[in-house]
């Protein structure tokens, strides 16, 4: 296979390729030939449930692609069997949405899958489950007579197995089902036991094997106290006709329905045929031109209510027509198992356009053709599946090939459908815990039981019995349970359940008051949950003294003793369904003694008035009580991250709560005395900018002087800056040289000095810069090391400088002492990063080309080991304590973890950001600091539990980084600044 890959210029193209059909089966067959880009065969799995099934009422396919940010969608009929979605990356994670659609645009099959990336031809397999029907809307009751209410609504799906009908008498909480309908109903005659006079709530519900819709929005209706007549008109459906027709007549189809039968239909004035169904057709004459068909649906009540519909139609003899006709089957239907060999197939064959010409049966057999019907008799040749193959041909020549399946099975022919007993499961059945162990019992006693299906998922056997754990939903659950033999006679019923969990009372009776005093008012409060979410539970005493109330809705609980005494107290709790829990505590009646309430023995001004930025606030609290009772603090302010234990206050603040802060805290005394205190506290977080005339690179820091050197390869300049003051002390331009530094680390070895290494390739790019520091001004001197050299470390004790280069791939130990190169290792790719210990022990170099981390030993100056990464690494930094490093790779949110004892990977940090740059830790090792060069921020993230602690927007693009004395030092290359933050 040709295929070409330009990484970063040019992208190989991945192509999805659909094939689908009405049975399932998808895919390409054709050879893979060379070809330039890379196709992935998707096939498709339609469920229902846990049953594969044929998706008839799919009407087109969507596609949404999605990767990073891009999202691309395609869509394309189902009929069509392929479709394309085009320029995705190859060996990219992407995820592939596929989508059934119904010819009203509604979602009825959903199915996402994620995929790693292809590099190459695959062929891949994507379960696409059926969605909940969409709900039904407008609901509309008429009482038609004291006992019969139409109960009429909307169906907006097409994927429904029928719709559960509910009735309340008298009002809306007390629903029970009284039909669960059929497929594509709108309309329900209730008769079942309705009362004169009365008030009745209807809601209706579409269902199928993904469960249940939302309700509509229920409606009620009173019935009448007499008997009136049915002025309701009937329901009509007619089927659509085309625009224009070639040929001078059209038959007229649809259905009607009306609670008290359809009594005729007639088209213009002809009466249809009319079926027991009560559908209907009628072949009508057209004349040139626009022609109107009325059609008029009559009931059969006594006032002979009618509907009328009206259609138009244009008879032109010149008129297109590219529809074939369509044929469908009567008896048997498709896929229906027969007893005989010896067959009549009875079927409909209707044209709109030019009319039907002829239709035939390709085994040769005559078909009687009369109106729209037609008949056959044929002879299968084969027990068990047979195909015949209908081929209708129009007046235009337009044809169309259908096929009928049937099962010849000339032994016995089971139509008797299992039958299904719920046993003690009868409708109301009350469980208290989900999921449920549903158990039904089925008689089959024809051609065996093949499946039996309990809320869309097989059942186990038992014997007779089967079983399925069924999750269950808070108040009512209907259980379906379809019982298939294996002669394809189906059983079907349900039954409905409820699940009611027992409430449980969140307050312990550890909490409730124990002590209530002589004369004065005891009051306290229970609380509950459900676990179902009832929000209506009912509080009820059921001991305790008899002139003590409990509030029905909210729990509270008042009295007032007369007599000292000890009694015990119970509350029960419960919800609609009578399930309950209780309570106990016990009260003990003392006295009456004044209370007077605690006191703080300061005031505001003797707490603590500052804190700072992740650093620990911590303050204590004084009260006293003249009644010595045991004294609570409790804090009043919405300050999540404050801690108040006893009288102890614990707060780091966060980036967040710069400014002022107000606290509040509250002393208790447990008999209703209380007294506050409050204050603010100014949270401080200091960001000094210090301004430079070009774009600062590298960083190092003088400890013994606080004095920090920065380079800057923009400038050709080193600058020196006082920590302590936060001003520039000096500019040592490197005008002199042809390269500008880049690099930079400072050594104490015989004197304080700077190196820095001069990148490019002019006659210093194989040079390091040395400033002398014990001298004014800062003399400049020059070493040679290598050929473009990147970056550069001291060592911590022995005097050496190590160097990594980028076009000579190796890495230089360079002798303070000596004054040379004194040993090279050479890597075979670049190396943009190196870190030492701080025992001085080890280094660690970044291998750019060959995504390693490469461990050299000080005292041999030799690789000691290669550690592979997973993408191209950047930058690295290590924690002071030598127990840990992390790498950050180019253009990437990923850290990497590293132990510096084992140097093996350890994990990954938390992704953060949206392209990092540099790394520090603090000097506890505890938090890592990061930078986002395109997100201006700075991360503080926490290395145990790898979460992000806080955040700081920046200027742009911040570089490197340094933690140095409690202070963040940070390269904002961008807006050529250094800034030194507090750490937070």
């Amino acid at each position: 296979m040709r295929r070409t890959l330009f990484i970063a210029v040019a992208l190989t193209v991945v192509s999805f390729l659909l094939y689908c059909s009405k049975e399932n089966l998808l895919g390409n067959n054709q050879p893979a030939e060379s070809k330039d880009s890379v196709s992935i065969t998707t096939n498709i799995l339609f469920k229902q449930g846990q049953i594969q099934v044929s998706p008839d009422s799919v009407d087109s396919i969507r596609l949404t692609v999605t990767y990073g940010n891009v999202t691309l969608t395609n869509s394309f009929s189902f009929s069509a069997h392929h479709g394309t979605v085009a320029q995705i990356p190859v060996d990219i994670q992407f995820s592939l949405k596929i989508e059934g659609l119904d010819n009203t645009g509604t979602v009825i099959y959903s199915g996402t899958q994620i995929f790693d990336g292809f590099s190459d031809d695959a062929s891949v397999t994507i379960t696409a489950s059926q969605v909940t029907s969409r709900a039904p809307s407008n609901l509309r009751l008429t009482a038609q007579t004291s006992t019969i209410i139409q109960v009429q609504w909307n169906d907006n799906s097409s994927n429904e197995l029928g719709f559960i009908i509910e009735r309340s008498q008298g009002n809306d909480s007390n629903y029970t089902v009284i039909d669960t309908g059929i497929p594509n109903q709108k309309a329900l005659a209730d008769d079942a036991g309705l009362l004169p006079a009365t008030i009745y709530y209807y809601r209706v519900c579409a269902f199928n094997g993904a469960g249940k819709s939302a309700y509509l929005v229920e409606q009620a209706v009173q019935t009448p106290l007499q008997q009136r007549i049915d002025s309701i008109a009937p329901i009509l459906f007619v089927s659509a006709l085309p625009e224009s027709v070639s040929v001078d007549s059209v038959t007229v189809t649809g259905k009607a329905h009306d609670s008290s039968g359809i009594y005729s239909i007639t088209v213009n004035g002809q009466t249809a045929t009319l079926s027991a169904d009560s559908s209907f057709s009628a072949k009508i004459r057209l004349n040139l031109g626009k022609d109107t068909i009325t059609v008029i649906a009559t009931d059969n009540s006594s006032r002979k209510n009618d509907t009328t519909a009206k259609l138009y139609v244009i008879y032109d003899p010149t008129a297109s027509d590219n529809t074939p006709p369509v044929v469908s089957f009567v008896s048997p239907i498709n896929n229906d198992t027969v007893g005989s060999l010896s067959l009549t197939l009875t079927g409909t064959v209707n044209d709109l356009g030019s009319g039907v010409d002829s239709i035939k049966c390709l085994t040769g057999a005559t078909v009687s053709l009369i109106g729209i019907n037609w008949s056959v008799s044929v002879n299968l040749l084969t027990i068990g599946l047979n195909k015949i193959t209908f081929m209708a041909l129009d007046k235009r020549g337009n044809r169309i090939y259908d096929t009928l399946r049937v099962f010849a099975d000339t032994t016995t022919l089971d139509t008797v459908k299992p039958v299904i007993s719920f046993g003690g499961l009868t409708a109301g059945y009350m469980f208290t815990s989900t999921p449920a162990q549903i158990t039904v019992h089925i008689t089959e006693n024809g051609s065996g039981l093949d499946t039996v299906y309990i809320n869309g998922g097989v059942g186990t056997v038992s014997g007779s019995d089967w079983t399925r754990s069924v999750t269950l939903t808070p108040d009512s659950n209907r259980i379906l349970v379809l019982a298939k033999d294996k002669a394809g006679n189906r059983g079907m019923d349900s039954v409905f359940v409820i699940l009611n969990r027992t409430p449980q009372f969140t307050t312990l009776n550890s909490n409730l008051e124990a002590i209530a005093y002589l004369n004065q008012q005891y009051r306290d409060t229970v609380a509950a949950t459900d676990p179902d979410g009832a929000t209506s539970l009912t509080f009820t005493k059921q001991a305790g003294p008899s002139d003590m109330t409990v509030g029905i809705t909210n729990g509270i609980i008042t009295w007032t003793p007369i007599v000292i005494t000890t009694i015990r107290c119970t509350v029960i709790v419960s919800d609609k369904y009578q399930e309950s829990d209780t309570i106990t505590w016990t009260i003990n009646v003392l006295d009456t003694t004044p209370n007077i309430s605690p006191s703080f023995i300061h005031d505001s001004t003797a707490m603590t008035a500052t804190a700072t930025i992740g650093s620990l606030y911590r303050d204590t609290v004084h009260a006293t009580d003249s009644n010595n009772d045991a004294l609570t603090f409790s804090l009043i302010s919405n300050i999540v991250e404050m801690n108040l234990t006893d009288s102890i206050i614990n707060w780091t603040p966060k980036i967040k709560d710069t400014g002022v802060k107000p606290i509040f805290i509250r002393v208790a005394d447990g008999r209703g005395g209380y007294d506050t205190l409050s204050w603010g506290i100014h949270v401080l977080f200091n960001i000094d900018t210090i301004q430079l005339s070009w774009a600062p690179n590298r960083i190092t820091v003088n400890p013994d002087s606080n004095q920090l050197w920065l380079s800057s390869w923009a400038g050709a300049a080193f600058v020196g800056i006082d920590l302590l003051a936060d001003s520039i002390i000096s500019v040592v331009p490197c005008l002199n040289y042809q390269d500008g530094p880049l690099g930079v680390c400072y050594s104490n070895y015989q004197g304080p000095k700077i190196y820095s290494s001069l990148r490019g390739n002019g006659r210093d790019g194989g040079s390091m810069a040395l400033i002398e520091l014990n001298t004014r001004p800062f003399p400049i001197s020059k070493v040679i090391v290598n050929l473009n050299p990147i970056g550069c470390i001291s060592h911590p004790t022995n005097g050496f400088i190590y160097t990594t280069h980028e076009t000579a791939h190796n890495i230089t130990e360079y002798s303070e002492a000596q004054a040379r190169i004194t040993r090279t290792i050479n890597v075979g790719t670049e190396t943009s990063d190196i870190k030492i210990t701080k025992n001085g022990n080890k280094a660690y170099a970044v291998a750019q080309n060959v995504n390693q981390l490469k461990v050299i030993s000080s005292s041999t100056f030799t690789i000691s080991k290669s550690i592979t990464l997973p993408a191209k690494p950047q930058n690295i930094f290590l924690d002071n304590q030598d127990l840990y490093g992390y790498v950050i790779y180019e253009d990437s949110r990923t850290i990497t973890q590293f132990s510096l004892t084992s140097d093996q990977i350890v994990g990954q940090l938390i992704q953060v950001g949206n392209s990092l740059g540099f790394g520090t830790t603090s000097s506890d090792g505890e938090f890592a600091y990061v930078t986002d060069y395109q997100g201006n921020k700075i991360y503080k993230i926490n290395i145990s539990s790898k979460t992000i602690d806080d955040s700081l927007s920046v200027g742009v693009h911040p570089a490197e980084i340094l933690f140095n004395n409690n202070k963040l030092i940070v390269v904002i290359e961008g807006n050529h600044q250094i800034i030194i933050t507090d750490k937070f």
